[in-house]
């Protein structure tokens, strides 16, 4: 997928899905059956 940064600070980003993503940096999947889908890449 398609690394991007989410500047999403110490709040939770809501996907379309629904689905909260923590962190600045967020892998977006390009499978069909999951579009939109956001994977979080957790920054500690």
């Amino acid at each position: 997928g398609t690394i991007i940064e989410v500047d999403v600070s110490d709040l939770g980003l809501v996907t379309q899905s629904g689905k909260v993503v923590w962190g600045k940096y967020a892998q977006v999947t390009n499978h069909p059956d999951r579009d939109g889908c956001i994977n979080a890449i957790m920054l500690v």
